[in-house]
Parts: structure tokens; C-alpha cells; sequence
């Protein structure tokens, strides 16, 4: 077990490099918990590393950055900047795997096939990034170029347009996968027809992470 503020790499939010501390702070405290992060308060937690180790705490994930938060030990919000370094993290009882650049929600598991949730703020406007995904950063970098912690660059003097999103991902055999009819019957080739009939009924927007729940639902038993 590892003391977490011995052993990790951690960036305290008071603290952001000069130039993007205020403007990240005055944003980030204009936002209610329940936006900002993925959860709607800290929850007791674990944290376990690549290396076989973790550290307990109290945990919240950043729908703005994808970095891991936690309260020190005078309720202090920190960031772990060694995200690297995760490799899951339990929050409450929820699952979370750390998968590139995001932390992905365990919600419904079909054999050894997984069904996971990144939440995350988007902005209007903003481009398609990795898996296909709107890119926060593009369309910021192009407007203000100024870089907060965990490299995020953000617009946060501006008048920003941006809605909280819950994305779905396929999860096998470590690799995250965007959901497509094509995906979710190769994926479950045994249960086929029950697919098929399901979207012969059904209009699924694959991209909406209620409607791809819904649909593996129904096929799972």
C-alpha cells in the first residue's frame, strides 16, 4: 500500500502555474459538483497502480481533464498528475479503469464483454478527437492558448457554450471500442437474433450511452 501523499505525484489546484491558476479556479468554482465531476461529491475510494500498489482516499474524477481528484487530509481538492501510474480506481463501490487519456465507468458486463461510461464536458463548436469524440481543447487552443494542469488548454476568460456528456464504450480484452450495430453483433454473435429484432423495433443512437444500456439490457438475458 502506498501513503498517498508520500508516494504519488500530485498537484495541489491552489497551486496551477501562473497565467492559468485564477482563470482555471474562477471556471472550475462557477461549475456545481454534480457537472464537474463525474460523481456528485468525493467518495471513499482505492486507488490501485500498474505496479500492483494503491493507496485509499476520498476520490472524484474531472469531466473537464479526466484527472483523478482527491481531498487531503484538510479538504484540500488535489489532482494526481501521475495518471500514468493508475491503473483502476474504486469510488463508492463504482468501477473505473484508466484507458489512454480517460477513466472509463464499469456499468453492465455481459460475460467477458463490458459496457463502460466516460463522462466529460464538451464545448459548442469544438472538433472530433480521439475515438471520435468531441475534442474539448481544439477550438480553445485556437481561441486563448492558455494551458492549465494536466495540459488541458482552456478559453476560461470566454463566454464558453458546453453541455456534460456520458459516452459509451465497448470494453474486451483491455481495449475500448466506439459502439456501432456492426460492433454489437460481431461482439455478440450468440445472441444475434435477439439483437436483431430488438433494432427492428428500436431506432439506437449508438452514440447516446442510455440507448446502447438499454439495448444490451435486453439482450442479456
Amino acid at each position: 500500500m502506498k501513503s498517498f501523499l508520500a508516494a504519488a505525484t500530485l498537484t495541489l489546484l491552489s497551486l496551477i502555474p501562473l497565467g492559468a491558476q485564477s482563470s482555471q479556479k474562477d471556471f472550475e468554482k462557477n461549475l456545481p459538483d454534480s457537472v464537474k465531476y463525474y460523481l456528485p461529491s468525493f467518495g471513499q475510494g482505492r486507488v490501485v497502480y500498474k505496479d500492483g500498489q494503491f493507496s485509499n482516499g476520498r476520490f472524484n474524477i474531472s469531466t473537464i481533464d479526466q484527472s483523478l481528484r482527491f481531498l487531503d487530509e484538510s479538504g484540500n481538492v488535489m489532482a494526481l498528475s501521475d495518471a500514468g501510474s493508475v491503473d483502476r480506481v474504486s469510488i463508492d463501490g463504482m468501477l473505473f479503469i484508466k484507458y489512454q487519456n480517460s477513466f472509463m465507468a464499469f456499468s453492465m458486463d455481459i460475460g467477458d464483454v463490458y459496457l463502460c461510461a466516460s463522462r466529460r464536458i464538451e464545448f459548442k463548436d469544438s472538433k472530433k478527437g480521439a475515438f471520435g469524440l468531441e475534442s474539448s481543447t481544439t477550438n480553445i487552443k485556437e481561441a486563448r492558448k492558455i494551458e492549465g494542469y494536466g495540459g488541458q488548454i482552456f478559453d476560461l476568460d470566454g463566454n464558453l457554450n458546453y453541455t456534460v456528456k456520458l459516452y459509451p464504450f465497448i470494453y474486451k480484452n483491455k481495449v475500448a471500442y466506439v459502439p456501432s450495430r456492426r460492433l454489437i453483433l460481431r461482439t455478440f454473435k450468440d445472441r444475434t437474433e435477439k439483437i436483431e429484432a430488438y433494432l427492428a423495433e428500436h431506432d439506437v443512437n449508438f452514440s447516446d450511452f442510455d440507448q446502447v444500456y438499454t439495448l444490451l439490457a435486453a439482450i442479456k438475458d
